[in-house]
């Protein structure tokens, strides 16, 4: 399920603001080990989130490693598709800032938890590392993506440590390496469907001359990989390292060392290059079926996965390839559930270009270490030990001293006997009879504290956070404040509940909590479910089960739609409407036939509007906005998009009139303006109702009216017959009717026709008081006058009516067709023979009057 978020969201146990699975036409995650964690997302315009999605907003969408966050920052609408991009939220982090620390001497997580406390303000990642070496940096004035990940910097944590990224929503690992062999292969005829093998050797170095400080060269001057018998020739290379012999004017030089010391160092060196310098770069992009997705084996829904890090074997015998290595990339479709693709191959978990001192020796590392700490000494807390720190041995050193002394590539700790420094043992032993008279420090991080005096308790804390307190006395500034006997005594009664105070930093209390969320129709919570299928209520709480309970009981219910207000007035009307005229976008009021706009429309302050229109695609709508002194304030304009229906929320802080144009040549434009923050269907605006009823009440007078007339035309009939006989009346007939067949031919001798005939029968209507002159027959009638000319039945059942611009067909005095603009418009129509568009016609099937066919026509 992917789901979106506010940008200020911290819970996302929920399904935020909505669901966009239902109309999401793409949503890719991609991830690169130690690089870019991407999702990109096609979403239309015309749905229910197309106008409500903003940079900054969170989705939650299904990855490799289950769901995971990433925020939008660039989203591009292009043709009624919204295309959105997000990084994972571990990216939050790029933009908060490292302004000065110093790392000295600790291992991964430690110098991770030092990064993490000394951000410019506080954020919600939790850092972990299974790297036990130890390095320092000095950080300073760089955001904490960078100095994890850059590889251009010395001082970033995979230079000076290596390792693999893992990020899992808001908690960070960056351990020696993640993944595990899963047995995931993929075979050819399986569920192989392709694959390309890229094996670059052009960087292969096989024989390697180490150049030291002032051109040391190695008596033998190279050194030969073990694998250079695998290529025709040597593949020979120069590599400079940071080594100084205390030889000519380097003899008494600090950090000179012995010459054959130097040159067994710069042969180490150079070995540890092999097995990364010496071999091709292989990476293998796999094109391949996610056979735990596919129907066949729909049952066994973990029968193969992969994710980051993983080694998988890909194998194809007809090509004699078979290869096993790490995926360090792939391409996942949230909504299939499915990877498309993956790349496996080899990854470098540190920084290397054939540099020795960029990739930095373990030596190297333990030097500067000694440089950073200067063979520190601190005063212990009880004023009379001392504590040491570095790789020089302490001199009159007193019994009880500590000595932290870097050995390789980890710390020691060991404490001056009086004749030796002995090994003091940190793990989940017990410190044996070390005496540590006082112990202090900023943190002090215990699973367990015990404090005994033989074999019992005086104080236990367990992870728990129970605590069992075993004393003769509690005292207070050296006064007993109470005794084990006292203690005994003491009955507990709640008391008044106090305010609340303010919350403080989230701690590790060494469980994990878990949320809980129910949804009901009932406020109550009667007949919860987990499921979010629309209910009206939610139910929330948290404890230390990770099962959802059933028990209504445990949830606090609130009401979803509280805050949800449905209006359903328009207040959109297009009674005196400016016709021909509407607003531009610097608020002035332009000419123009094919536009109308409304009188100014009164929004409050605060108010939640919504703003529909329904009509053609590609149909235009624009507002213009003025503050209560009628000053222009903004412009906007909108199309109709592909399914033809907009809807645009609306609020302002300040009171604001609005007035808003549209498109007046499209008959099936319709806009409703109403408050609240629910859309409902369309209606007629009051306004617009109430001139309705004028119309309607117009027409009735006007009806009564047309019927004195008739009653007055029936009784100079004898008169109109002299003036007109039926012989000009049909010739009148006749030449409308041919006026209708010849138009395309021969239009113009027709309208001269028709117009000279119809000055006679004009001459005629003035005899009636220029009102409209109606024929009626046995069941027919034809009426011509200003409105046009109208044919039809005596019953009223059926007629046509034909105006300046349009042809009407009515039945039972309901218009179900028109002829406009070049355009016949039907609402329901029956062919009972043939339809014919273009060369294809349409007809029954002369042998089976149940079917149709359909005929190219030549």
């Amino acid at each position: 399920m992917i789901c979106l978020y506010a940008a200020d969201e911290s819970l996302f146990e929920h399904n935020g603001l909505g669901i966009l699975d239902n109309d999401l036409k793409k949503c890719h995650v991609e991830e690169e080990l130690n690089n870019l964690y991407t999702l990109t997302a096609l979403y239309p315009l015309g749905a229910k989130f197309g106008k409500s999605i903003r940079n900054g907003m969170i989705i939650k969408a299904p990855t490799p490693n289950g769901d995971q966050l990433f925020r939008i920052y660039q989203s591009k609408p292009s043709m009624g598709m919204l295309e959105v991009h997000a990084f994972h939220v571990f990216y939050d982090l790029a933009f908060n800032f490292i302004e000065d620390t110093n790392i000295v001497s600790k291992s991964g997580q430690a110098w991770l938890q030092q990064l993490s406390q000394n951000t410019q303000y506080r954020h919600p990642f939790t850092f972990f590392s299974d790297i036990s070496t130890v390095a320092g940096s000095r950080v300073v004035r760089k955001n904490c993506v960078e100095i994890l990940l850059n590889t251009s910097l010395d001082n970033s944590f995979v230079n000076r440590f290596g390792g693999e990224i893992l990020r899992d929503n808001f908690k960070v690992y960056f351990n020696r390496a993640i993944g595990e062999n899963r047995g995931f292969k993929i075979r050819h005829k399986k569920n192989l469907k392709g694959y390309t093998a890229n094996i670059d050797d052009k960087s292969v170095i096989t024989r390697i001359m180490p150049i030291g400080f002032d051109g040391l060269l190695l008596p033998e001057k190279y050194v030969d990989s073990p694998r250079i018998s695998d290529y025709p020739f040597p593949r020979i290379g120069k590599v400079e390292v940071d080594v100084k012999a205390a030889v000519g004017e380097n003899a008494d030089a600090k950090d000179a060392i012995p010459l054959n010391e130097a040159h067994a160092k710069m042969r180490s060196l150079v070995r540890e290059q092999f097995g990364l310098i010496d071999v091709p770069t292989c990476s293998y992009e796999i094109d391949f079926v996610e056979l735990s997705k596919t129907k066949e084996y729909a049952d066994f829904q973990n029968l193969e996965t992969v994710r980051i890090g993983d080694t998988v074997t890909v194998s194809h015998d007809e090509d004699g390839f078979y290869v096993e290595a790490k995926v360090i990339r792939y391409e996942y479709d949230s909504l299939a559930g499915s990877l498309l693709r993956i790349e496996a191959g080899q990854f470098e978990s540190r920084s290397s270009n054939n540099s020795i001192n960029q990739q930095r020796s373990i030596e190297q590392q333990l030097e500067d270490v000694k440089i950073e700490t200067s063979n520190m000494v601190q005063v212990a807390a009880n004023g009379k030990n001392t504590i040491y720190r570095g790789i020089d041995r302490p001199a009159n050193a007193n019994v009880g001293d500590l000595w932290y002394e870097p050995i390789e590539n980890s710390v020691v700790l060991k404490q001056w006997s009086g004749t030796d420094w002995g090994v003091i043992p940190i793990s989940d032993q017990n410190l044996g009879n070390v005496n540590v008279n006082n112990l202090s420090g900023n943190h002090i991080d215990v699973r367990q504290f015990r404090l005994s005096a033989n074999d019992t308790d005086i104080l236990y804390i367990n992870e728990q956070g129970e605590v069992v307190l075993n004393a003769q006395h509690v005292r207070i500034n050296f006064e007993d404040v109470a005794t084990k006997k006292d203690l005994e005594k003491i009955e507990l009664t709640p008391g008044p509940q106090g305010p609340k105070g303010d919350p403080g930093p989230k701690g590790a209390d060494g469980r994990t909590s878990y949320s809980h969320w129910a949804y009901s129709d009932n406020a109550d919570g009667t007949g919860l479910s987990t499921s979010d299928n629309g209910q009206r209520y939610i139910g929330h709480y948290s404890d230390y089960v990770q099962a959802d309970s059933t028990d209504k009981t445990k949830y606090s219910w609130a009401d979803r739609w509280a805050k949800i207000e449905v209006g359903g007035q328009n207040l959109f009307y297009k009674k005196n409407r400016h016709r021909g005229r509407y607003f531009n976008d610097i608020g002035a009021l332009v000419y123009s036939e094919d536009y109308d706009t409304s009188q100014f429309i009164d929004l409050k302050a605060g108010v939640e509007y919504i703003l529909q229109a329904w009509g053609t695609e590609g149909t235009w709508v624009g507002w213009a906005l003025f503050d209560q002194s009628d000053v222009f304030k903004k412009y906007e304009t909108r199309y109709l998009p592909g399914d033809g229906y907009l809807v645009e929320k609306i609020t302002f802080k300040e009171a604001t009139k609005i007035s808003i144009g549209y498109d007046n040549r499209p008959t099936n434009l319709k806009i409703k303006l109403e408050r609240g923050s629910v859309p409902t269907d369309w209606s007629l605006a009051l306004e617009d109702w109430q001139s309705e009823i004028d119309s309607k009440a117009d027409q009735a007078l006007t009806q009564e009216q047309l019927n004195a007339l008739n009653e007055q035309a029936g009784i100079i009939q004898a008169e109109l017959e002299a003036k007109a006989s039926m012989d000009t009346v049909s010739k009148w007939f006749a030449e409308f009717r041919k006026f209708v067949e010849d138009n395309a031919t021969d239009k113009s001798l027709s309208e001269q026709n028709l117009i000279a005939l119809t000055q006679r029968v004009v001459g005629i209507d003035t005899n009636l008081g220029s009102m409209a002159q109606r024929w009626s027959f046995l069941d027919t009638y034809m009426k011509a006058g200003n409105e046009g000319l109208v044919i039809g039945k005596n019953d009223g059942s059926s007629s046509v009516r034909l105006s300046d611009n349009r042809i009407s067909f009515y039945s039972a005095g309901q218009e179900v067709a028109y002829i406009s603009n070049g355009v016949l418009q039907i609402d329901n129509g029956v062919f009972t023979r043939t339809l014919q568009i273009g060369r294809f016609r349409e007809e029954q099937y002369h042998l089976n009057a149940d079917t149709n066919v359909v005929r190219y026509v030549y």
